[in-house]
């Protein structure tokens, strides 16, 4: 398995939310740079899917 794998199965669904929020926050430091900003959000996103996706298989 590769690193990033073994990294992500490592992690709890709190980490990869707040990781999203880092990400959201780091959108709003974008001055006026669309594409940085739909990077940002768009990496946000996806991290409190995977986040939503981990908790549920938790339970």
């Amino acid at each position: 398995m590769s690193k990033l794998v073994e990294y992500y199965k490592s992690l709890k669904p709190l980490h990869l939310f707040l990781f999203g929020t880092a990400f959201m926050l780091l959108a709003r430091t974008s001055n006026g740079n669309a594409g940085f900003e739909l990077g940002c959000l768009s990496g946000s996103l996806i991290l409190y899917v995977l986040a939503l996706m981990k908790y549920l298989k938790k339970k």
